[in-house]
């Protein structure tokens, strides 16, 4: 696991917000500092956590327990880290609603999304080209009516959690 202890008040405290899948303009509204300042640190959080994009932060996140609002992380709700189930195969259990209209490959690509796999990776996981990825990816927004992968996990965690409640 990453060590977040090394990340400022600040940084923690975009990072929770990265992980609800909150936008930079969102971000900067919320903690009353810039766009610019919220891009700053999110930068400074990439290079700390050694990740690359805000699914990997968000993934950080989950692992870390930081975010109370997102509830336990995954592993303790259906018994297996993230990574793990979309590199096993249990990517195949189905979330529950209102994920009913995704089908069972978004279901797949959307899991393996929120455990902050890149799309190459789950591209050569599931078999699939990058492209066929960003397909799935972008039907899963549609049909959920988020703008991000970062929303579209964090829906996801959210509903996982509730129904394990």
């Amino acid at each position: 696991m990453r060590d977040i202890s090394m990340l400022t008040g600040r940084e923690q405290d975009v990072l929770r917000r990265i992980s609800k899948g909150e936008s930079t303009k969102q971000i900067a509204r919320v903690l009353a500092i810039s766009p610019a300042t919220v891009r700053s640190h999110v930068q400074n959080v990439y290079v700390k956590l050694g990740v690359r994009t805000r699914a990997q932060a968000a993934a950080v996140v989950v692992d870390a327990r930081l975010a109370a609002a997102i509830g336990p992380c995954p592993a303790d709700v259906v018994g297996a880290h993230p990574r793990a189930q979309c590199a096993t195969g249990d990517c195949l259990a189905p979330p529950p609603a209102p994920f009913d209209a995704l089908t069972r490959r978004e279901v797949e690509v959307l899991r393996c999304i929120a455990a902050g796999i890149p799309r190459r990776a789950i591209a050569e996981r599931l078999v699939l080209s990058p492209n066929t990825v960003r397909t799935h990816a972008r039907s899963v927004l549609a049909k959920l009516g988020v703008h991000s992968s970062i929303a579209a996990a964090a829906l996801l965690r959210r509903a996982m959690c509730a129904a394990a409640g």
